[in-house]
C-alpha cells in the first residue's frame, strides 16, 4: 500500500516536472521568437539608415555636379566676354592710333 502511494507521488512529481519543462520550453521558444523579431527589425532599421545615408551622399554628389556645371558655364561665358573685351580694346586702340 505504501509502495503504491509512493509510486503515485513519484508519478505526480514526474508529471509536474514534465509540465514545468514544457512550460520552460514554450517560454524559451517565445523569447527566442521575440529576439529573432528584434534582430530582424534592427537589421531593417540599419538598412533604412544606410539607404538614407547613401541617398544623402548621392544628393550631395548631384548638387556638386550641378554646381560644377554651373561654374563651368560661367567660366565659358567669362572667357567669351573677355575675348569680346579684348577685341573691343584692340578696336579702340586701333581707332586711337588712327586718330593720333
Amino acid at each position: 500500500k505504501e509502495i503504491a502511494r509512493l509510486e503515485q507521488e513519484v508519478e505526480r512529481e514526474r508529471a509536474s516536472a514534465v509540465t514545468a519543462v514544457e512550460k520552460l520550453k514554450a517560454e524559451f521558444a517565445q523569447h527566442d521568437e521575440d529576439l529573432q523579431a528584434q534582430l530582424i527589425d534592427a537589421k531593417r532599421v540599419t538598412r533604412e539608415e544606410d539607404r538614407e545615408k547613401d541617398n544623402k551622399v548621392s544628393l550631395k554628389n548631384v548638387n556638386l555636379e550641378t554646381r560644377v556645371q554651373e561654374l563651368t558655364a560661367d567660366l565659358k561665358d567669362s572667357k567669351e566676354q573677355c575675348g569680346m573685351l579684348k577685341s573691343r580694346v584692340a578696336e579702340i586702340t586701333s581707332q586711337l592710333d588712327a586718330t593720333l
